[in-house]
C-alpha cells in the first residue's frame, strides 16, 4: 500500500492550473453554463459517477483513510445550466456534501486530476474548514485553506 500523497498533490496542482485556464476561457465557461438536454445531462453525470468510482478504487489501494471518508460524503452532480455558481467542484457550507459541475468533471478534467480534486474536497471536509470560517471573508478563507 502506498501512503505517499505526492501523486495527489501533483494532480491537484495540475488541476489548479487547468481550472485557471478553464475559468479564463469564455467559450468553455459558456459551454459549462449553457443548459443541455436531459440525455446529455444524464451522460455527463454518469461520466462523473464512473470517474468517482475509479477515484474511490484508487484511494482504497493507495490512501484508505481518504477512501473511507470519500464514500461517506454526499455528492451533488450539477448539470450545465444549473450549476448553482459552482464552476468546478466545491464543498457546501454545511461541510458535508461535495458539489460537482458535471461538465467540468467529465469534459475538462482527466482521471488523475479528478482523483486529486475529490481528495482535496474530502480534505476540506475532514479539516472542517467551513466550520472554522467564523468571521473571515469566505473567498479569502477558501484560498487560504486551498494552499495551507
Amino acid at each position: 500500500m502506498i501512503t505517499d500523497l505526492s501523486r495527489i498533490y501533483e494532480a491537484y496542482s495540475k488541476y489548479t492550473k487547468r481550472r485557471i485556464l478553464f475559468e479564463s476561457n469564455d467559450d468553455l465557461m459558456d459551454q459549462a453554463s449553457k443548459p443541455v438536454s436531459p440525455e446529455e445531462a444524464a451522460a455527463l453525470e454518469k461520466e462523473c459517477r464512473d470517474r468517482f468510482l475509479a477515484t474511490y478504487l484508487f484511494l482504497r489501494k493507495t490512501h484508505p483513510f481518504f477512501a473511507v471518508f470519500a464514500m461517506k460524503c454526499a455528492y451533488i452532480y450539477l448539470p450545465p445550466g444549473n450549476s448553482q455558481g459552482v464552476n468546478t467542484m466545491a464543498v457546501t457550507f454545511t461541510g458535508t456534501t461535495i458539489m460537482i459541475n458535471t461538465f467540468f468533471g467529465a469534459k475538462v478534467l482527466d482521471q488523475e486530476e479528478f482523483d486529486g480534486v475529490i481528495t482535496h474536497e474530502v480534505y476540506h471536509i475532514l479539516s472542517r474548514s467551513l466550520v472554522r470560517i467564523e468571521h473571515r471573508d469566505p473567498k479569502l478563507w477558501n484560498h487560504y485553506r486551498d494552499w495551507e
